[in-house]
């Protein structure tokens, strides 16, 4: 009977009865059947490994025998060369071969433990190979101690020769042995291969068929696994439907969210804007109208123009540090110094009703700031905390503390990694806050002060500012207990901290005639006031309107000492105008400046911090402080 045939048609047929809830238990018994299978092949693997090995133990054995048989010569060799020329060298060979004649029968026994025919074989060896090495060593002490006469006696008894024979008698004998073990053995492993094999083989059968097996019971339930497919598929489609939907309205309410956000910036920056033009537009208007008639009493119109300016730019540089566009000139600084140095401008701010207590931590560390920024940051917090407290006054304390914030800290609030900071805390006995105005406290523009009294950008310029400086600004508040702010700045570890002192801007520095400065803008009327301005400070000055006019008149005039020119300006930026001038006239120096932060700032790619840089629009005091500083730069 054919049962391949018989097999191939009666299997279909089998497996077209089963259903598909048989597949759990076929399958379990297909994989206790593979589980006996594989134990089968696994005993039949072992068996081979071990006939394996006795076959590679019997040729170890061989080649063992021939090392201690060419040892035992190699030791002969030595012994009858000295005893021919009694020269000590010819003894080389005796001596090296000893050891190794030792060791060589400590790895035979090793080996030959288990047979104890060859065990008894390798006991006559070793007796004959002591008594061979005794009778060598002999002649060799007769040698050195009679002469050759007496040694060539004893090389005529004929005594190393009879037993050189035994130990090659006995050392055939255990060969043969090995021999017959060698055949044995062989025999033995080959028949482990082939049992090996059809185990293998059967194995494969067995697997080949429960695969195809269970291939067809899961044929049987194909309908019902396409059914499930297809209803998964129009969920999924549902699914994918309800999050695009979802999708668009997230997208229409965060442009809602920012449509409100700019209309709130814009009309809080209008607003201030305007009241300041109003003033710098309506006192330069009554100036031109008094030096007109010829009334030269415009002092204080002056001032009230320029103290607005002055606030306009302020506004200006409060909402770049609230974007994180400000450049900053960040030092390392101790922060105790800083608030102890501010302790009388903030008596003096802040009036006598207001109590301020600082508390200053010993072994503070150093933190890497903006002294301006952090000065602004902590006198904005002062003066919130003291309007918060009313006209009746109350007490402001600072403190200072090393503080770490660990990675639970971290994983809860955005932007911030966990480490050690130096911590400034100020809190207030105000009113405090409720949860609403708490949640908006760092919108710009956003105040509870009555109109005309705040701008709304204290708290958001000070989130800007820490940000920026990569810290972290936290405001723990509660009705009737008062407001805590606290400004987590990065320590700084390995550099020595300035010292802090009150700075004031005094009579600008006056220059020196024979500093030449070239001034390039691109505005006509930006670069007419800067180089009236530098003019009046004592300088030489040349201006130029482009960077290609600037190189020529560089060219024409070797002398010049200072480039002063703006970063952004058609065809060729400032930074790009420097490096042509710098490489034509290595001993100029280079002074930048911008009004608008973006254009200046190192992400942007066009300008390094450690650049000279001067941010517009800059009073005639910092011009000269900052010119005068580039100038006496060495290199």
């Amino acid at each position: 009977m054919d049962y391949a045939r018989a097999f191939k048609w009666a299997l279909p047929s089998a497996v077209s009865k089963l259903k598909p809830g048989l597949l759990p238990p076929l399958s379990f018994a297909a994989i206790c059947l593979l589980l006996g299978i594989v134990a089968i092949v696994a005993w039949f693997a072992n068996e081979h490994d071990q006939q394996t090995e006795l076959v590679r133990q019997t040729l170890t054995v061989e080649r063992h025998i021939a090392t201690l048989m060419l040892s035992i010569q190699d030791a002969e060799t030595g012994q009858r060369g000295f005893l021919l020329t009694a020269d000590e060298e010819y003894l080389a060979p005796y001596r090296a071969a000893r050891p190794q004649i030792a060791v060589e029968r400590q790895v035979l026994a090793r080996l030959l433990a288990d047979n104890a025919r060859q065990t008894e074989n390798l006991a006559t060896l070793n007796s004959e190979i002591s008594d061979k090495l005794s009778i060598m060593e002999a002649s060799i002490s007769l040698m050195r101690a009679h002469g050759a006469v007496q040694a060539a006696r004893a090389l005529r008894t004929n005594d190393g020769k009879e037993s050189m024979d035994r130990i090659r008698a006995i050392i055939a004998t255990i060969r043969l042995e090995e021999t017959r073990l060698l055949d044995q053995r062989t025999l033995q492993m080959k028949r482990a291969t082939i049992r090996l094999r059809m185990a293998v083989l059967g194995l494969a059968f067995v697997i080949v068929s429960l695969g195809a097996l269970i291939l067809f019971a899961q044929r049987a339930g194909r309908r019902e696994l396409i059914a499930s497919r297809d209803a998964l598929a129009l969920k999924n489609s549902e699914l994918q439907s309800e999050i695009t939907s979802r999708r668009e309205i997230e997208s229409q309410i965060v442009q809602m969210q920012k449509m409100e956000t700019i209309g709130q910036l814009t009309g809080g920056i209008a607003h201030d804007f305007n009241n300041m033009l109003a003033v710098v537009i309506g006192g330069l208007n009554l100036i031109q109208r008094r030096l007109a008639r010829g009334d030269h009493d415009v002092g204080a119109l002056a001032e009230a123009a320029t103290d607005a300016a002055r606030r306009a730019a302020a506004l200006t540089a409060r909402l770049l540090t609230f974007s994180r566009q400000l450049p900053q000139n960040p030092e390392t600084l101790n922060p105790n110094k800083l608030v102890a140095g501010m302790s009388t401008l903030l008596h003096q701010t802040l009036g006598a009703d207001v109590e301020i207590e600082t508390v200053l931590a010993a072994g503070l560390w150093s933190v890497r700031a903006d002294v301006s920024e952090l000065e602004n940051t902590i006198l904005n917090l002062a003066l919130n905390a003291r309007d918060a407290m009313g006209a009746g006054g109350g007490k402001i304390t600072i403190e200072t503390a090393n503080s770490h914030l660990d990675d639970a800290y971290a994983s809860k609030h955005v932007d911030v990694l966990s480490g050690q900071y130096t911590l400034i805390a100020m809190s207030d006995t105000g009113p405090g806050m409720a949860p609403e105005v708490l949640a908006k406290v760092f919108e710009p523009f956003f105040t509870t002060k009555p109109v005309g009294e705040g701008t709304g950008l204290g708290l958001a310029q000070a989130f800007g500012f820490v940000k920026q400086s990569g810290g972290h600004i936290q405001i723990y508040s509660e009705p009737g207990h008062g407001t805590v702010v606290k400004l987590y700045l990065p320590r700084v570890v390995g550099e020595d901290a300035r010292a802090i002192s009150e700075t004031k801007e005094d009579e600008p520095v006056r220059g020196d005639s024979t500093n030449v400065i070239l001034v390039v803008d691109d505005e006509e009327r930006v670069r007419q006031i800067t180089v009236a301005t530098l003019r009046e400070l004592g300088y030489t000055v040349i201006h130029a309107a482009g960077p290609s006019e600037a190189l020529d008149k560089l060219r024409a005039h070797p002398g010049i000492d200072l480039l002063f020119t703006d970063v952004v300006m058609p065809k060729m930026n400032g930074v790009d105008l420097a490096n042509l001038a710098v490489s034509e006239h290595p001993e100029l120096k280079v002074l930048f400046a911008s009004g608008f932060a973006r254009n200046a700032s190192a992400n942007n790619g066009l300008l390094d911090l450690d650049q000279n840089f001067l941010m517009k629009p800059f009073s005639m005091g910092r011009l000269a402080t900052k010119v005068a500083s580039v100038l006496a730069k060495s290199g």
